[in-house]
């Protein structure tokens, strides 16, 4: 019956820094929410001080609660404009995440897209919270010439990973942008990491041509990489 929905419409938030506002009803016989968030901050310089770096431009954010009480589903999109990050400027990022079972196994979809100087950098893959561990599963980042993927399961309690990473670079010089120095060549690495004794083992092979940095020029590089 109507006695038995609560309703939240209109609501707002103003100040200098930040707009919110909410539209939400619950209904309490089905023990059932429903309900969108949004999120304005026009300006994040003011926030500087406390991310501990110099911040810029603007940040919107858009979230959608439904579903049981339980185990409501939740759906976010974030975006940020002409974001600057200390000396790192991202014109245009992107975020979007799905969420479900957040009271007891949380798992879902994270995306992350950055654009710079007419490059894209997409970020994508699943993630599941459970029992302390929080497994990373088709992981995939890609950029101009470039594709890492692979799984991880990472423990909350201790950061040790376990799982595979495998990754190609076909011209380097297009990433300048996001490591925020000239580099260039070729490049392809797989890592494995593994837990041993609770403490980290790592296994990698990286093999570079061709490579320009900063610290000097290399023909061809090979490397076999064992941490434990």
């Amino acid at each position: 019956s109507e006695a038995k929905v609560l309703t939240v419409s209109g609501f707002e938030l103003r100040t200098k820094a930040a707009e919110a506002g909410m539209e939400a009803s619950l209904n309490l016989l089905e023990n059932t929410a429903e309900g969108t968030i949004c999120l304005r901050l026009p300006d994040l310089g003011p926030l500087s001080e406390f991310a501990g770096r110099p911040l810029g431009g603007s940040l919107s954010l858009d979230a959608q609660i439904k579903g049981p009480l339980v185990n409501p589903r939740i759906t976010a999109q974030a975006r940020g404009h002409k974001i600057k990050l200390g000396d790192r400027d991202l014109p245009d990022v992107r975020m979007a995440v799905s969420a479900r079972d957040l009271l007891q196994r949380p798992a879902g979809q994270v995306r992350i897209d950055l654009s710079a100087q007419k490059r894209t950098l997409q970020a994508l893959g699943d993630f599941l919270l459970d029992r302390g561990d929080l497994r990373l599963s088709r992981l995939s980042l890609k950029a101009p010439g470039a594709e890492i993927s692979g799984d991880l399961r990472i423990a909350t309690d201790n950061p040790v990973a376990e799982g595979r990473l495998k990754g190609r670079f076909d011209d380097l010089e297009l990433l300048s942008v996001w490591l925020g120095e000239a580099v260039g060549g070729s490049a392809a690495f797989e890592a494995e990491f593994s837990r041993k004794a609770g403490a980290q083992d790592l296994v990698a092979a990286l093999y570079a041509k061709e490579l320009t940095t900063r610290f000097g020029d290399a023909g061809e590089v090979a490397l076999q990489v064992q941490l434990a």
